[in-house]
């Protein structure tokens, strides 16, 4: 398995456990060796070089450099899948299997529209993320064909760029939700790590989150919710799955090199802690 990012970078991702753990099941069921590799420094990992590999999964390549378009050229010989990227925005020879960012903007959608909301936000620190954007074109979407009134709370440009999000900049995404005229009553932040923060500040400005807004994030990630005073609900990508299914789709390409190429969208679910508050029209449920 590669990834462009350094070794220090890769292991530190959020997501890399789950991934890994689908990745490693797979493999041990099917007794397969497993090597992970980087080409943070522009050098191809020597194992592709030698071409000692039967099969490549990787998270993602750069197209502009070379060794990405290394890479690339090595998937017109040889098996590969790709694994997790945010959008599917390459030409590449190979299998992919990503998880479904369309359909989590569209199941946060359904949750609020289903629990009585009438009028709900997206709150978005950083929406130059493509999988943010992604899943807020399907959140808006899913909103209007379900007639709810949806309004979308993001950073300005000045504030995007960097990768990652400063405290000052949640604070003012929070702050012009919490500046509208008619303030929703149902919100959705499209990533946990994003959560923890806006439910700090809400809950410094007074808004009980769970009881005075309806929360629904994206990671389903406890320790990163944890800190928040009543954990809210939280759409699964079910990472593991896109490990397993990779390795599975990896392993019939080297059998089948002739087949056509597949493209597999693992699909999420919406996990709800027990004691979330249950809403009705709009209102939080007294009964």
């Amino acid at each position: 398995m590669i990834s462009r990012l350094s070794s220090g970078n890769v292991f530190r991702l959020p997501v890399l456990p789950e991934l890994l753990t689908g990745i490693e099941r797979e493999a041990e069921l099917r007794q397969i060796n497993l090597m992970v590799a980087t080409t943070a420094d522009e050098k191809l990992p020597r194992i592709l070089q030698d071409n000692q590999c039967d099969g490549l999964l990787f998270l993602g390549i750069d197209a502009t450099r070379a060794t990405g378009q290394a890479i690339a050229g090595h998937l017109e010989h040889n098996p590969g899948v790709w694994l997790m990227r945010d959008t599917n925005d390459l030409d590449l020879p190979c299998d992919r299997v990503f998880y479904d960012n369309a359909a989590v903007g569209d199941l946060a959608a359904r949750y609020l529209s289903g629990r009585g909301h009438r009028s709900v936000a997206m709150i978005d620190p950083r929406p130059d993320h493509s999988a943010h954007a992604e899943r807020r074109r399907s959140f808006v979407e899913t909103c209007r064909r379900q007639g709810v009134e949806c309004v979308v709370c993001e950073s300005v440009a000045e504030d995007c760029g960097s990768g990652r999000v400063t405290p000052e900049q949640t604070i003012r995404v929070v702050d012009q939700f919490l500046s509208l005229p008619q303030r929703p009553t149902g919100v959705f932040v499209p990533r946990d790590q994003l959560t923890q923060a806006v439910a700090s500040r809400l809950e410094a400005q007074g808004v009980r989150v769970g009881y005075d807004l309806d929360i629904v994030s994206c990671d389903n990630n406890a320790d990163i919710l944890e800190p928040i005073a009543l954990r809210p609900p939280s759409i699964a990508l079910h990472l593991d799955e896109v490990g397993a299914n990779g390795l599975r789709r990896l392993v019939d390409r080297i059998q089948n090199p002739k087949a056509p190429q597949q493209h597999i969208y693992v699909q999420p679910s919406l996990e709800v802690p027990d004691g979330w508050p249950r809403w009705r029209d709009g209102h939080v449920a007294t009964t």
